[in-house]
């Protein structure tokens, strides 16, 4: 007779089976085993270093948009904003009250009022440093805020801001060297002329009447949009009283910024359709309009209202800005 046994540790080192049951392991020679292939796809491979180099440099583009300097001269660019507006609001407000202003309710206007004061033109060149600083911050969320190759609505709005702040930097740059004075409707007509005068000049003027139309549009979607705006203003960071009157005072000043691009789209477009160069108003001529329509009066002063509250909102983005 011999004695049952359990299996032992020879048979659990060989895969001897015990119980009843089956081992699938078997000795493995490591040595004949075949290498591991390296993946054949090239793309692969290629696509590494690219999505490497796009990381660092939308790590480098952060961090120049993030830097102190960079902010600090933001800040100061989005006072100096701030200040145009609420200075075109009180122009625009005496033409409502008076009918009549010396001085032209746009950009050129506001900033020569600024130079006329005493520490007028050491205003100037701190406004231009900081439009300055403005501009490059756009560029940089521009080439690095979104993946690179992809178009994204911020990366579409930048373009635009970096525009406008340029032709701001221009503008307060030419009245800080002091160079003569241009009426900035005249330069409107005598421009439009100039596109009428092409071949395809009339659709050309028609499209950009379309698409100041269209920045109108775009305004009153954000309007309705939720959380239209918590997208540039840091909300955390600012004391939770505030915020429903820093929401409310942006809506009258959109309101206003709607009126009028949507108000030169419309002439512009006017121009192209009846191939008439003096249809084509700039700001001023274009509050000026307003101020003579029925109850213009009353509209003017509605729009320099929104002017005002606009300026003031630019004032709490420079203090509370987005990181």
């Amino acid at each position: 007779m011999f004695a049952l046994r359990g299996p032992g540790r020879e048979d659990r080192k060989i895969g001897r089976p015990h119980r009843g049951g089956t081992s699938d392991r078997r000795p493995v020679d490591r040595r004949s085993a075949p290498p591991a292939e390296a993946p054949s796809g090239d793309g692969e491979a290629a696509a590494d270093p690219a999505k490497e180099t796009e990381r660092k440099a939308r790590g480098a583009g952060g961090d120049a948009a993030g830097s102190t300097a960079l902010r600090f001269s933001a800040r100061v660019g989005l006072v100096a904003k701030g200040l145009l507006y609420v200075l075109v609001g009180y122009i625009s407000a005496h033409i409502a009250a008076t009918g009549h202003s010396g001085e032209q309710a746009s950009a050129r206007g506001a900033l020569e009022m600024v130079a006329a004061t005493p520490v007028g033109g050491i205003a100037l060149w701190v406004a231009l440093g900081g439009l300055g600083g403005l501009a490059l911050r756009e560029l940089a969320l521009l080439v690095f805020g979104a993946r690179l190759r992809v178009w994204t609505t911020r990366r579409v709005a930048a373009v635009g801001r970096s525009v406008v702040y340029g032709l701001l930097f221009a503008t307060v740059l030419r009245v800080a060297v002091g160079a003569a004075a241009t009426n900035q409707d005249r330069r409107s007509e005598h421009l439009t002329a100039q596109l009428l005068s092409l071949p395809y000049g009339r659709v050309l003027v028609a499209l950009i009447g379309l698409t100041l139309v269209g920045f109108g549009a775009a305004l009153a979607f954000t309007m309705v949009r939720r959380n239209a705006y918590t997208h540039d203003i840091d909300f955390a960071a600012m004391p939770r009283r505030l915020r429903p009157a820093v929401v409310a005072i942006n809506i009258p000043g959109n309101l206003a910024r709607l009126s009028i691009v949507t108000l030169a789209g419309a002439f512009v477009v006017r121009a192209a359709l009846v191939r008439a160069p003096d249809s084509t108003q700039g700001l001023d001529d274009t509050l000026r309009t307003v101020s003579q329509a029925p109850a213009g009066p009353l509209l003017l002063g509605a729009i320099a209202f929104g002017l005002v509250s606009y300026g003031l909102y630019c004032f709490c983005k420079a203090r509370w800005m987005r990181p």
